[in-house]
Parts: C-alpha cells; structure tokens; sequence
C-alpha cells in the first residue's frame, strides 16, 4: 500500500509539475505578450511625444508666420497710403502749376491783346488825323472853288 500511495503521489508530483510548467509557460507567454504591449505602447508613446513637439514647433513657427504676415500687411498698406498721399499731392502741385500756367498765359495774352490794341489805336488815330488834314485842304480847296465859281457867275 505505501507503494502504491508513493507511486499516487508521484503521480500527482508530475500532474502538479506539469500544471506548474504549463502554467509558468502560460504566465511565461503573458508575460511576453504583456512585454510586446508595454514595448508597443511605449513606441506609440514616443510617436505621441515626438508629434506633440513636432505640433508645438509647428503652432510656434506658424504664429511667427503670421505675425510677420500681419507686418507685412500693415506695411504694405502704410506703403500703399504712402503712395495714395504722394499722389494726391503731386495731382494738386501739379494742378496749382496748370492754374499757375494758365494765369500767366492769361496775362501774356492780355497784355499782347493791350499792346495789339495800342497799336491798332494808334495807327487808327494818325490815319483819323491823316483824313481830318485832308478833310480840311478838301474843305478849303471847295470853298475857294466855290468863291471863284460865285465870281464868275457874278
């Protein structure tokens, strides 16, 4: 009997073994698995760390992108009025010329119009005088023909 109770246990000193390796060999592959997850999640970790920098750079480099778009806009549009002044002014320097232009042309022709006049005026009086001289020779030659036209009729 106590051979028989040896070989019982012996029998189950090899049924617990082997649940014992089939069972560190199930834990072993837990374990592994649980290493591949843990291996898994820390690349997905890195990858997720690596993004959010990568992020961050990108918010940061496109806000500088923006503040210096924004600079730029604001200078082109002082630039812009810069121009829209300049050009007023030039259109009103360049107006007050034309006036300018046109009131000495006005006054050149005016004067030339008065010096034109004069002389006009001038001739139109010496030929006035140059009638009224031969008006009256006219005048004195008639009176002496009609003196001596009286005296032979008389």
């Amino acid at each position: 009997r106590v051979l028989k109770l040896e070989e019982e246990n012996d029998l189950q000193i090899r049924e617990h073994e082997q649940k014992m390796l089939a069972a560190k060999d199930v834990a072993e592959q837990d374990t592994a698995k649980l290493q591949e997850q843990i291996t898994a999640y820390k690349e997905q970790l890195e990858k997720v760390s690596q993004f959010i920098e990568l992020k961050a750079s990108l918010e940061t480099q496109l806000a500088e992108k923006k503040r210096a778009l924004e600079d730029e806009a604001k200078e082109h549009a002082t630039h812009v009025s810069d121009l829209e002044r300049k050009h007023v002014q030039e259109k009103d320097r360049l107006k007050k010329e034309m006036l300018l232009k046109l009131r000495e042309t006005k006054a050149n022709l005016l004067k030339m119009t008065d010096n034109q006049l004069d002389t006009t005026t001038k001739r139109t009086i010496a030929e006035n005088e140059q009638m009224s001289s031969e008006l009256a020779w006219q005048s004195k030659e008639t009176e002496k023909l009609i003196r001596k036209n009286d005296k032979l009729i008389g």
